[in-house]
């Protein structure tokens, strides 16, 4: 598989160092998350320079209250990713912690949407990500836990934000 990777960059002159030596889903992998980082800088870019949120007719210190507002509505999302970090991967099946993660973004997703819709305020700490927050400290820091233990936890909040 490294040669396909090698037989298909070499027009572009990219065959040299690193890349030369990569397998193709590695090299796939890192260019899916090249663009997701693009994507998501963009994405912020455009969020932070809408006209709602800095238009030409606002002061620096309007401008600058909004951004912060609209960035404080990536706080819950951002406290689901650290607390799915802090479990170690050893005392569940990772694709039970995925599962669960998936579930809970997805919820605050279709929150955010349907706030947005209805022209409500979104609170910037939503509680709906309690439960998960909990979860993994608790599985993280109690050693009487077992691995079927923690698959279990993570089963029921599966159920949870289902």
């Amino acid at each position: 598989t490294g040669g396909v990777v090698k037989d298909t960059l070499a027009p572009l002159g990219l065959t040299g160092g690193v890349v030369k030596d990569m397998e193709l889903r590695h090299f796939l992998l890192c260019g899916w998350g090249g663009m997701s980082l693009i994507l998501m800088g963009l994405s912020l870019k455009r969020t932070l320079c809408h006209p709602r949120i800095a238009g030409e007719d606002m002061d620096a210190s309007e401008i600058r209250f909004n951004r912060i507002n609209a960035l404080s509505k990536l706080a819950s999302p951002f406290l689901l990713c650290v607390a799915a970090f802090i479990v170690p991967p050893e005392f569940i099946r990772t694709r039970y912690l995925s599962v669960v993660l998936g579930c809970a973004l997805s919820l605050l997703t279709k929150k955010m949407i349907v706030f947005s819709m209805a022209k409500m305020p979104y609170a910037i700490i939503q509680t709906d990500v309690f439960p998960f927050i909990f979860a993994a400290i608790w599985i993280r820091y109690d050693t009487r836990l077992t691995k079927e233990g923690g698959d279990f936890v993570l089963g029921a909040l599966s159920i949870w934000y289902a």
